[in-house]
């Protein structure tokens, strides 16, 4: 698995002797942080993230909860939603990969039509790995009240929903 530097690195497609030149770091120093046999201290880490164009952050940990159906089977809900890269969220994905599709073939997300099909079936069907990847939280919420999603599926989310736009907005859906 790659270190967060070795990975901000090579995204910036970056040697290693040019990165420690411009972070103010030895090469061979860059080198043992990426291979994890030495270890720098968060603002170093931060120095050597910012010359590649990239910045520490802090990302609050996302909560499940399975939820039992009452005539069987499971679904997944989150204590909160999240984002995805643009290149992510508007992806296309093969139609296998989605719980409770039928069919073959490539999904376009950048679609909202299909988008909102696809996201439908991940709240009814999927497992919350497959939900976070490819499920975007704003692009849920502008989809939400129009998706067919199964009542229990609905009620749980809601919740969700109306707690993230009620945080970000500081007024309620229904206002």
């Amino acid at each position: 698995m790659d270190s967060l530097i070795a990975r901000a690195r090579r995204e910036r497609g970056m040697s290693q002797a040019l990165l420690a030149a411009r972070s103010g770091t030895s090469q061979p120093t860059l080198s043992a942080y990426e291979r994890g046999t030495k270890s720098p201290t968060l603002a170093v880490v931060g120095r050597i993230l910012a010359a590649t164009g990239h910045r520490l952050d802090i990302v609050p940990a996302i909560a499940w909860t399975r939820h039992i159906r009452p005539g069987g089977g499971t679904f997944w809900v989150p204590d909160r939603l999240w984002r995805l890269e643009p290149g992510r969220a508007f992806r296309h994905i093969p139609a296998h990969q989605v719980p409770g599709l039928r069919g073959t073939g490539s999904l376009s997300l950048f679609d909202p039509r299909v988008r909102a099909h696809v996201y439908a079936a991940l709240l009814n069907h999927g497992d919350r790995h497959q939900i976070m990847r490819h499920v975007d939280g704003v692009l849920l919420l502008t989809h939400f009240d129009y998706l067919d999603l199964d009542d229990e599926v609905g009620q749980a989310w809601e919740t969700v929903a109306a707690r993230t736009f009620l945080d970000e907005t500081g007024w309620r859906r229904s206002d």
